[in-house]
């Protein structure tokens, strides 16, 4: 880490360590605005909740009865 600044590059070489420390800043400071936004925080997390709890309401949920004439088109309808 130290040869990429020291002793000084030549010319092309000598901005790479400027420009990565630039998309780090950049990096830093994306994180920071999204992450103050509960709203957004508080939708990623119902979602989660959502997914989680979504085979435990399956299972709890009575099974539907289907006609035997609706089976026979909904699977030729998806072939």
């Amino acid at each position: 880490m130290v040869g990429t600044v020291y002793p000084v590059p030549s010319f092309p070489m000598n901005y790479f360590p400027y420009i990565f420390l630039a998309y780090i800043l950049a990096g830093v400071v994306v994180v920071s605005m999204r992450s103050r936004s509960h709203m957004e925080m508080d939708g990623i997390r119902k979602v989660l909740e959502e997914t989680a709890m979504a085979p435990e309401l399956s299972a709890s949920m009575p099974k539907m009865r289907v006609p035997d004439g609706q089976v026979s088109n909904l699977t030729e309808g998806s072939a």
